[in-house]
């Protein structure tokens, strides 16, 4: 199954997982987000590495993979405290949820839009040693 596509539904259920979170006054609603929201955020971030490496092969995982984590890094910075603002304007963390919701929906479309992943060989080893005693 390609990369793209499961990435694709981790985004949704994610989307899902966090409107449930907004909408929900259910105790056992209020977990099965939770659990769904922190099973895809660790799923997504696993699917990131795989899909840079996939795109951008070996020699350049580790700059692109630093770039990309700057802005996953940004954005965990700032999400809470987007959150606080508007949980103080508000005296509600719903209009935070909606709008998180709402990244996780246009990171699911930006996937879909993305060219089709590049392959790039994994060069072979030019001499084989055997380290057997």
């Amino acid at each position: 199954m390609d990369k793209r596509y499961v990435t694709m539904g981790l985004c949704l259920i994610q989307a899902l997982a966090i409107l449930s979170l907004a909408y929900s006054n259910h105790i056992s609603v209020l977990y099965l987000g939770t659990l769904a929201f922190g099973l895809t955020m660790g799923s997504i971030l696993m699917m990131q590495s795989l899909i840079i490496g996939e795109c951008f092969g070996l020699v350049s995982f580790g700059t692109v993979s630093g770039s990309v984590g700057l802005f996953v890094s940004s954005g965990a910075a700032i999400g809470p405290t987007i959150a606080g603002v508007i949980y103080d304007a508000t005296d509600s963390y719903r209009k935070a949820f909606i709008i998180f919701a709402a990244v996780s929906l246009m990171a699911m479309v930006a996937i879909f839009f993305a060219k089709p992943l590049r392959k790039f060989p994994i060069p072979k080893a030019e001499k084989s040693y055997d380290l057997r005693l």
